[in-house]
C-alpha cells in the first residue's frame, strides 16, 4: 500500500470517499516532469521537428556541432541545447560523451551498449 505523505481528515474520509482515491492514485503516477517556465522564446516547433527528424535518422551518437551542420538551416546553439533538453525531459533522446542520440525503447540492452561506450 502507499503510503500518504499527509494525513486525510477523518471527516473528509466519511463525506467524501472519493477523495482519498484520487489522492492516492495523484500520489502514485509518476508522471514526465513539467517543462521549465522560459525566461526568453524557446525553441520553435519547426526547429524540433528538424532536430527529431535528424537524430531519428542517426544510426550513431552526433554532437551538437554536427547536428548544427546537418540541419537544413541555421540554429543558434542555445536554441539547439533547449530542443535537446526537451527531448531528454520527454525521455526520447540520451546524451553521453560521444553525442546526443535518439531513443525509441531504452531497453535492458540499449544500457548495456551505452555503459560500454568509451569515455574520454
Amino acid at each position: 500500500m502507499i503510503a500518504l505523505q499527509e494525513p486525510l481528515d477523518p471527516e473528509t474520509l466519511r463525506t467524501n470517499s472519493y477523495t482519498p482515491v484520487i489522492h492516492l492514485c495523484t500520489m502514485a503516477i509518476h508522471s514526465t516532469p513539467l517543462p521549465p517556465r522560459l525566461e526568453k522564446q524557446g525553441p520553435t516547433l519547426a526547429t524540433l521537428h528538424m532536430v527529431e527528424r535528424l537524430l531519428r535518422k542517426s544510426e550513431v551518437p552526433l554532437s551538437l556541432n554536427r547536428i548544427k551542420q546537418r540541419l537544413p538551416r541555421k540554429v543558434a546553439h542555445a536554441t539547439l541545447r533547449e530542443a535537446i533538453e526537451h527531448y531528454k525531459r520527454l525521455g526520447c533522446v540520451v546524451e553521453g560523451s560521444k553525442g546526443v542520440m535518439w531513443i525509441e525503447d531504452p531497453g535492458p540492452e540499449f544500457w548495456k551498449t551505452v555503459d560500454s561506450w568509451e569515455r574520454w
